[in-house]
């Protein structure tokens, strides 16, 4: 049975944002980048969120680090914005596992 995503209108991205430990800035275009959250295997974790992303597909949250070798954004989500805490924890646990969470997926640290 297939269940439609729950949208709880309630849910701030900048507040679940800020509760996992990054700070947000607005630009001028209304697009909004949380910064500030720093993961052992990247480094530096950014979300840039409410603004058009110019891609083959409809994308309204993008997640990157920029590699300490090369400079350049690494993407590791372009998608959908989550539209409540749940899908948020569960998008955030995929993308920045815990080190217990990769010793079960096998992945070295």
């Amino acid at each position: 049975m297939f269940k439609a995503p729950v949208i709880n209108y309630q849910f701030s991205i900048e507040e679940a944002l800020l509760k996992f430990g990054f700070r947000i800035d607005d630009k001028d275009s209304g697009a909004s980048v949380a910064y500030g959250f720093v993961y052992n295997s990247y480094g530096e974790i950014f979300v840039e969120f409410n603004q058009s992303f110019i891609t083959n597909f409809q994308t309204d949250m993008k997640v990157f680090y920029c590699d300490k070798n090369t400079h350049e954004q690494v993407n590791l989500y372009m998608g959908v914005m989550p539209t409540n805490n749940r899908d948020f924890i569960m998008l955030m646990q995929m993308l920045l596992p815990s080190e217990e969470f990769k010793d079960h997926l096998g992945i070295m640290a």
